[in-house]
Protein backbone atom coordinates (compact mmCIF):
# COMPACT_ATOMS: atom_id res chain seq x y z
CA UNK A 1 0.00 0.00 0.00
CA UNK A 2 1.42 3.38 -0.96
CA UNK A 3 1.15 6.73 0.80
CA UNK A 4 -1.77 7.94 -1.33
CA UNK A 5 -3.76 4.75 -0.68
CA UNK A 6 -3.17 5.05 3.07
CA UNK A 7 -4.15 8.73 3.14
CA UNK A 8 -7.22 8.16 1.01
CA UNK A 9 -8.55 5.79 3.68
CA UNK A 10 -8.19 8.31 6.50
CA UNK A 11 -11.10 10.43 7.74
CA UNK A 12 -9.47 13.84 7.14
CA UNK A 13 -12.45 15.70 8.51
CA UNK A 14 -11.74 14.04 11.86
CA UNK A 15 -8.00 14.73 12.01
CA UNK A 16 -8.61 17.54 14.47
CA UNK A 17 -9.92 14.98 16.93
CA UNK A 18 -6.59 13.10 17.08
CA UNK A 19 -5.47 15.32 19.91
CA UNK A 20 -8.85 14.92 21.59
CA UNK A 21 -9.02 11.12 21.44
CA UNK A 22 -7.88 10.90 25.04
CA UNK A 23 -9.46 13.44 27.41
CA UNK A 24 -6.23 13.57 29.41
CA UNK A 25 -4.19 13.94 26.21
CA UNK A 26 -1.28 11.75 27.24
CA UNK A 27 2.07 12.42 25.66
CA UNK A 28 4.92 10.03 25.09
CA UNK A 29 8.32 11.47 25.98
CA UNK A 30 11.73 9.86 26.14
CA UNK A 31 15.34 10.96 25.71
CA UNK A 32 15.08 10.95 21.91
CA UNK A 33 12.18 13.30 21.37
CA UNK A 34 13.09 15.48 24.38
CA UNK A 35 16.57 15.97 22.88
CA UNK A 36 15.00 17.03 19.57
CA UNK A 37 12.76 19.54 21.34
CA UNK A 38 15.80 21.06 23.06
CA UNK A 39 18.23 20.59 20.14
CA UNK A 40 17.82 24.04 18.69
CA UNK A 41 18.52 26.41 21.58
CA UNK A 42 17.36 29.47 19.64
CA UNK A 43 13.81 28.06 19.46
CA UNK A 44 13.56 28.04 23.26
CA UNK A 45 10.95 25.28 23.35
CA UNK A 46 9.89 23.41 26.46
CA UNK A 47 7.92 20.22 26.80
CA UNK A 48 5.09 22.18 28.41
CA UNK A 49 4.94 24.65 25.53
CA UNK A 50 4.90 21.84 22.94
CA UNK A 51 2.04 20.09 24.77
CA UNK A 52 0.09 23.35 25.02
CA UNK A 53 -0.17 23.60 21.21
CA UNK A 54 -2.51 20.57 21.25
CA UNK A 55 -4.85 22.48 23.60
CA UNK A 56 -5.38 25.33 21.13
CA UNK A 57 -9.05 25.06 20.20
CA UNK A 58 -8.22 26.33 16.70
CA UNK A 59 -5.28 23.97 16.07
CA UNK A 60 -4.91 22.43 12.63
CA UNK A 61 -3.83 18.80 12.33
CA UNK A 62 -2.80 17.53 8.93
CA UNK A 63 -1.13 14.36 7.65
CA UNK A 64 2.51 14.96 6.83
CA UNK A 65 4.27 11.85 5.54
CA UNK A 66 5.06 8.22 6.22
CA UNK A 67 8.31 7.70 8.12
CA UNK A 68 10.55 5.55 5.94
CA UNK A 69 12.14 3.80 8.93
CA UNK A 70 9.17 3.08 11.18
CA UNK A 71 6.40 3.10 8.57
CA UNK A 72 4.35 5.35 10.87
CA UNK A 73 2.10 8.05 9.50
CA UNK A 74 3.33 11.43 10.73
CA UNK A 75 1.10 14.40 11.31
CA UNK A 76 1.70 18.08 11.98
CA UNK A 77 -0.16 20.11 14.56
CA UNK A 78 -0.15 23.87 14.02
CA UNK A 79 -1.43 26.04 16.83
CA UNK A 80 -0.71 28.72 19.36
CA UNK A 81 1.21 27.73 22.45
CA UNK A 82 0.74 28.91 26.02
CA UNK A 83 3.48 31.46 25.22
CA UNK A 84 1.35 32.86 22.38
CA UNK A 85 3.72 31.58 19.69
CA UNK A 86 2.43 29.88 16.56
CA UNK A 87 4.23 26.51 16.47
CA UNK A 88 4.32 23.48 14.21
CA UNK A 89 4.69 20.17 16.04
CA UNK A 90 5.34 17.07 13.91
CA UNK A 91 4.07 13.98 15.76
CA UNK A 92 2.95 10.38 15.56
CA UNK A 93 0.43 8.50 17.64
CA UNK A 94 1.53 5.41 19.54
CA UNK A 95 -0.53 3.42 21.99
CA UNK A 96 -3.22 6.15 22.07
CA UNK A 97 -0.59 8.71 23.03
CA UNK A 98 0.75 11.72 21.19
CA UNK A 99 4.49 11.44 20.53
CA UNK A 100 5.91 14.83 19.48
CA UNK A 101 8.95 14.55 17.24
CA UNK A 102 10.18 18.13 17.29
CA UNK A 103 8.77 21.65 17.11
CA UNK A 104 9.46 24.95 15.46
CA UNK A 105 7.96 28.43 15.20
CA UNK A 106 5.73 29.30 12.24
CA UNK A 107 6.31 32.87 11.19
CA UNK A 108 5.08 32.99 7.59
CA UNK A 109 4.53 30.79 4.57
CA UNK A 110 2.07 28.04 3.80
CA UNK A 111 1.83 26.70 7.39
CA UNK A 112 0.99 30.19 8.63
CA UNK A 113 -1.69 30.48 5.95
CA UNK A 114 -3.02 27.00 6.76
CA UNK A 115 -3.56 27.91 10.42
CA UNK A 116 -5.30 31.16 9.53
CA UNK A 117 -7.63 29.66 6.92
CA UNK A 118 -11.28 30.12 7.67
CA UNK A 119 -13.04 26.76 8.04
Amino acid sequence: MNFIEILSGLPFSNLGSIADMNPRMEFQWDEHNVSKIHKYQHRKLSIEEVESVFKDSNKKIEPDRIDLITGELRFICIGYSSSFRLLCIPFVTRENQIRPITGYPVIRGKLFKLYHEID
